[in-house]
């Protein structure tokens, strides 16, 4: 455990650092004996923090046995495969870069080796170069046209891998999910939000009314 502005913040022990206690320099002890932990520690994600800033950033504990077997993290605009350590060619910081587990996603928040030569995470065309746009526009094409209706590849309906988004965040709003959480989840600011995706909300005059009603009941 560790203390913060005088309350007592459970912790637990971590293959790295973390942002939140390194900024603060705190320390951890031992919550049985009081002996003085000397190793990296983590904020523990189960339990509620003290304050609003004092919560790891998203998931920084791999689940993977072993820990860490690969990370990936995106240096001068590419993907790249790496791993924990100081020595190599490359060394980036994994919190800086937004480096993460490749297997179960957790956040990779030490200093890193970025492997230049292995591209196992790459996909290649027929032909052994970069998959063109217009191969994911052909195949996208097709699969409209397995699962959907004639009447429906005609219409407009996921014409682009991109109108999902709209979809998504179209059934976000019609479903009730109020509207700064539904801006949170698709990157917008509320006002933005409601410009673009106005048009979902026509029609929900009478749920309103009689969510107003319900509630003065």
């Amino acid at each position: 455990m560790t203390e913060m502005n005088g309350y007592v913040v459970p912790c637990l022990p971590s293959e790295h650092g973390s942002l939140i206690t390194a900024l603060g320099d705190f320390s951890a002890r031992c919550g049985d004996c009081g002996a003085t932990y000397p190793g990296n520690f983590v904020l523990d994600p189960e339990a509620p923090p003290p304050f609003a800033w004092a919560r790891e950033p998203r998931n920084s504990l791999c689940s993977c046995d072993p820990r860490w077997p690969q990370l990936m993290v995106m240096f001068h605009g590419q993907w790249y495969i790496g791993y924990p350590g100081s020595e190599g060619e490359i060394v980036v910081n994994g919190a800086e870069e937004g480096a993460w587990c490749r297997q179960c996603g957790a956040d990779f928040l030490d200093e890193m080796v970025i492997d230049l030569d292995d591209k196992s995470h790459l996909v290649d065309s027929e032909r052994g170069k970069v998959v063109a746009s217009t191969a994911y526009t052909e195949v996208w094409q097709d699969a409209r046209a397995l699962a959907l209706t004639p009447a429906q590849v005609a219409s407009p309906l996921a014409r682009r891998p991109y109108d999902l988004r709209h979809a998504t965040v179209s059934l976000w709003l019609n479903a009730g999910v109020p509207a700064p959480d539904v801006a949170e989840r698709a990157g917008h600011g509320v006002d933005v939000l409601l410009r673009a995706y106005a048009k979902c909300l026509d029609g929900q005059q009478e749920i309103a009314n009689k969510r107003i009603e319900d509630a003065l009941a």
